[in-house]
């Protein structure tokens, strides 16, 4: 029973120690060597358009010509960063808040009274709220490996 009880000891202590080195190498997250992607802002227009020219308007009835393209909506989405999988060596591409998507009514400039009057060649936009949302990323360096 003597001889047995070192080999068994030494056994345990192999086990023990090589389940603790697996648990180590499974908690380090090997650095991924990517960066956030800029993203430029940008404004996109509702397929919805109408054209905004001089002309005249009777009775709500109007006749207009040449002119601006008006859209129905604008939407415009703010700069951020994206985690697209750039290569970028000991750097980590980390999502991080959310930016607010904004969206502007659109409509033809008129100088009217009771639906009579002028219609001016100009496409007027006022803010109309929040449409939705896009995340921003940031990169960070890797920690360093242990």
């Amino acid at each position: 029973m003597k001889t047995q009880l070192p080999f068994v000891l030494g056994t345990v202590l192999i086990l023990a120690s090589a389940s603790l080195a697996g648990r180590a190498q499974d908690s380090h997250v090997a650095c991924p060597d990517v960066r956030a992607t800029p993203v430029p802002a940008r404004v996109d227009r509702s397929t919805d358009t109408r054209r905004c020219g001089f002309g005249i308007r009777i009775f709500g009835l109007g006749l207009s010509l040449f002119g601006p393209e008006c859209p129905d909506k604008k939407f415009i989405y703010p700069a951020h960063q994206e985690c697209k999988g750039d290569a970028h060596p000991g750097f980590l591409c980390t999502p991080g808040g959310f930016l607010d998507v904004e969206v502007e009514d659109c409509d033809c400039g008129e100088a009217t009274v009771f639906g009579t009057g002028l219609l001016i060649p100009s496409c007027d936009c006022l803010a109309g709220g929040v449409a939705g949302h896009v995340q921003d990323a940031s990169s960070g360096v890797c920690p360093p490996e242990v």
